[in-house]
């Protein structure tokens, strides 16, 4: 099991994330805004900026102030030290 970093120490399992998203484009907004209507919805930002949607296998959409790239390279890096 690949424990990730998603910010503020917040942790999520890497197996259960379906996509990572920038937040731009009117698509990705509007699902934001059904899943907090829906209470499906995290923000871990604390109030910064929104860097990165992630939306989990379980309808959960995370959002969060790390950039999507990072978060990629986070969880190659984990893939990475679990396979060695």
């Amino acid at each position: 099991m690949k424990i990730i970093d998603i910010g503020f120490n917040n942790l999520v399992v890497a197996e259960e994330i379906q996509l990572i998203l920038s937040v731009d484009g009117v698509s990705i907004k509007r699902r934001i805004a059904e899943a907090k209507k829906r209470e499906m919805l995290v923000d871990i930002t604390k109030g910064r900026n929104r860097r990165s949607v992630i939306l989990l296998k379980s309808g959960i959409i995370v959002l969060s102030s790390v950039n999507t790239k990072t978060l990629v390279r986070r969880i190659l890096k984990e893939a990475n030290e679990v396979g060695a």
